[in-house]
């Protein structure tokens, strides 16, 4: 029958934009893992609550299907 798709043949990590320029116009690799963290430092938001804000994000920038981002 079809070819039978394996645990590695997707991730959600392949729909995260590839870029981010920054407010100083640096263009960087994306890191998912520092929205939280800069949220957090930023804000003061509790890390709990910044990872779940960072999840609703996530979803948005997946949606949009953008390259890059800006911040």
């Amino acid at each position: 029958m079809g070819k039978k798709m394996t645990d590695n043949s997707f991730s959600l990590v392949d729909l995260y934009p590839k870029y981010v320029i920054n407010s100083k116009g640096e263009k960087k690799e994306f890191d998912v893992s520092s929205i939280a963290k800069i949220l957090n430092k930023e804000t003061g938001l509790d890390i709990h609550i910044a990872e779940k804000v960072t999840e609703d994000v996530l979803r948005i920038i997946i949606g949009l299907g953008y390259e890059e981002i800006t911040t």
